[in-house]
């Protein structure tokens, strides 16, 4: 069986050369866009499904409406995208984007917009009036966007009061009209509505404090004067022992008022401070009797010391002395101490934001008015198209931006109406879609935005490069080769919508790779996938050169050129190392694929990164006949060495023979001799001596 040996031994050449070119096969993929090596990757990266309102919050509401228009019954596709692609090359893409990205409720931002849509086509110029308050309001504001939250609260709440029913429209309309009043008869606004905000805040058990107050100025012959006492008696310190003695003087007095001065007069301090406001009250009182009822009842009641009725008092006083007709803030004020009204408190926190945002609360004041009056005598649709304006303002996150993009989305559809049709075309369909866009929607229809915007949908990753994929598994291009390929999630995503069909609504959107939101798991550690990646290409470079070097010993070992200690050791060890390379490399690639995929998971944005089961069949099958390879050298022997020592062995026994054959020859002669016994003639022996020489020894 002596091709046994060299039978093997092709059997390990054929292993290594393979194991070779797998290695060389699996680190070369994906190195260009050519079938098949563009099909081996290390890993792949699947944006399909992809979260985009969790990466890019800005493009979430227009994702929403894109959304709706695609779910809306009848939508067709291509009409979608192709409109969206005449609307990225116009000039109303930027306006439209800041007001769909500055939306936190993308519902309600669409049904405002298929009502302002409409309107802005047909060039209405009805709302001239209004839109002029607004800029003046604006104009005129230190904080445009409290403004424009205010003023979209004031129509908001005027809208919904007009649904009410008849009785609770006209109470919320004569609450707002009294306000209204009140504050055009104050010499300053500011202070005057933040009174009117403090005192509607009140709980109602505590705006029933001052119903007895509000009759004590009912009764009031002169409110100054009034008013003036009941301050007096709200702030003096005065014991309840005090307060007793006072009132039971009072109750056993036949002549209050000489009482009263007797009293004064003998008294000093808050005391006395106290019974001199009630003489100026029951003085000025049209109904003394009741009002001193009335103090009496206050003092027992603690409502003089209630911290809540001091500051209510304090807002009143602040409001009278700003008043031109104290009469109307006392009918004002009582009026709202005597509701509880969501609706009133809403109009007055609304109102508060836009006067304290202003310069020139008086002129605020006249522009308020002015819009109010237009809109209650305006047509239905009129109002409903200032009230979508400012529910789409409320809906903003930032306002005066909202404002100044709808106004130059008006300027080009009155402008290019031609621009503009595309637009109300999609909002259109995205209001006739009757299925609610939740995450589960976009999530389905996800794939199909990639597709259209030229987005690739997977990212193949290789040793030197990684190749874009798109819906079909068809390569559409791979990036230049590098080094070894990192793994920055942020630049290729970036990268990836700045060479597609997304790139104007990128720019209209001002959004750079640093607004990109990715945070998590995968991002922290993406810096340890490149030194990973580092040692996989270094342990495959071992392996295929190892490799080439061990089928050069291979084949020298069977032509027989090695020879000697070199022979049995240096391919075996060769053979080990081979192994060990391949086995680490493989081991190396699947845990940096398995910290990827763990990564992706725990982030929450939908990307899904698998192995390729390609480049893992091969390099786990190259390390498989390395190790085959491995065993049978180990178990090859060297046969040049056998038959040497085989030689060898077998020289030594004929050796050993001939030395016995002579040795025995040798002492049979000597013996005959020393007997020197003559067993034949002498001319036989010597003929017989002739014909078999013997060698004799040197002994003899």
């Amino acid at each position: 069986m002596r091709f046994a040996p060299k039978l093997i031994l092709a059997l390990c050449a054929l292993f290594t050369f393979t194991s070779f070119i797998l290695v060389i096969v699996a680190t070369a993929g994906s190195t260009s866009n050519y079938s098949p090596i563009n099909k081996i990757y290390v890993g792949e990266i699947d944006i399909s499904h992809i979260k985009v309102e969790k990466l890019l919050p800005q493009a979430g509401p227009v994702l929403a409406i894109l959304a709706a228009a695609m779910k809306a019954p009848n939508a067709s596709y291509p009409q979608i995208f192709d409109a969206l692609k005449v609307i990225s090359n116009s000039a109303a893409l930027r306006p439209l984007m800041n007001v769909l990205s500055y939306s936190n409720n993308s519902d309600q931002t669409l049904e405002a917009l298929q009502v302002l849509a409409p309107a802005a086509l047909e060039g209405n110029s009805s709302s001239t009036a209004e839109l002029t308050a607004v800029y003046n309001l604006l104009d005129d504001s230190t904080d445009t966007d409290d403004t424009i939250r205010g003023l979209s609260s004031l129509v908001i709440i005027s809208a919904e009061a007009a649904k009410q029913n008849a009785s609770v429209a006209q109470l919320i309309q004569k609450q707002q009209t009294q306000v209204m009043e009140l504050l055009e008869g104050s010499d300053n606004v500011t202070a005057t509505v933040t009174s009117l905000v403090s005192l509607d805040s009140m709980s109602t058990q505590e705006k029933q404090q001052l119903t007895p107050v509000f009759t004590l100025f009912n009764d009031s012959t002169s409110l100054n004067s009034t008013l003036s006492a009941v301050s007096t008696l709200m702030t003096a310190n005065v014991t309840s022992e005090q307060v007793t003695q006072l009132f039971t003087a009072l109750s056993e007095s036949t002549d209050i008022t000489e009482t009263l001065q007797q009293l004064q007069q003998s008294s000093s301090g808050s005391q006395q401070r106290v019974i001199g406001a009630l003489v100026t009250l029951l003085s000025a009182s049209s109904n003394s009797t009741q009002d001193l009822m009335i103090v009496q009842n206050l003092y027992q009641n603690n409502i003089t010391s209630s911290a809540s009725a001091k500051e209510a008092f304090a807002d009143l006083t602040t409001m009278i002395a700003a008043s031109d007709d104290p009469s109307d803030v006392l009918t004002t004020v009582a009026g709202l101490a005597n509701t509880s009204s969501t609706t009133a408190t809403a109009s007055l926190t609304a109102l508060e934001q836009v006067i304290t945002a202003a310069n020139n609360d008086t002129l605020v004041m006249a522009t308020i008015a002015g819009l109010q009056t237009s809109l209650s005598n305006s047509t239905a649709e009129k109002q409903e198209q200032m009230t979508a304006l400012f529910s789409l303002l409320q809906s903003s996150t930032n306002p005066t931006g909202s404002f100044e993009a709808l106004n130059e989305l008006t300027a080009i559809a009155q402008s290019s109406p031609t621009v503009f049709t595309p637009i109300l075309g999609l909002l259109q369909a995205a209001g006739a879609s009757q299925e609610e866009v939740t995450e589960e929607v976009i999530d389905s229809i996800m794939p199909d935005i990639l597709q259209y915007l030229g987005i690739a949908e997977r990212f193949r990753l290789g040793i030197f490069s990684y190749c874009r994929v798109d819906s079909n598994s068809s390569v559409l291009s791979c990036s230049r080769t590098h080094a070894v390929q990192g793994l920055d999630m942020k630049e290729m995503l970036y990268t990836e919508l700045e060479n597609s069909d997304f790139r104007p609504y990128l720019q209209a959107l001002n959004i750079s790779k640093e607004d990109i939101v990715l945070v998590g798991k995968l991002p922290d550690r993406e810096h340890e996938y490149k030194p990973a990646i580092r040692a996989v290409l270094a342990l495959n470079l071992l392996t295929i050169i190892c490799s080439f070097i061990l089928l050069i010993a291979i084949v020298l070992l069977i032509v027989n050129m090695l020879t000697g200690r070199i022979t049995r050791w240096f391919p075996r060890v060769l053979a080990m190392a081979i192994a060990l390379f391949s086995f680490l490399g493989a081991i190396i690639a699947v845990v940096v694929n398995q910290i990827i995929k763990s990564g992706t998971a725990a982030d929450g944005y939908n990307v899904v990164h698998r192995g390729d089961t390609t480049y893992y069949g091969l390099v786990w099958t190259a390390f498989a006949l390395a190790f085959i390879t491995m065993i049978l050298l180990w178990l090859v022997k060297n046969r040049k060495r056998e038959d040497a020592a085989a030689t060898e062995a077998a020289a030594g026994e004929v050796a050993a023979t001939d030395a016995v054959t002579h040795g025995s020859s040798s002492v049979f002669v000597s013996e005959n001799e020393k007997q020197d016994v003559s067993l034949v003639s002498p001319a036989t022996r010597e003929a017989d001596v002739e014909a078999h020489p013997v060698v004799v020894s040197d002994k003899i």
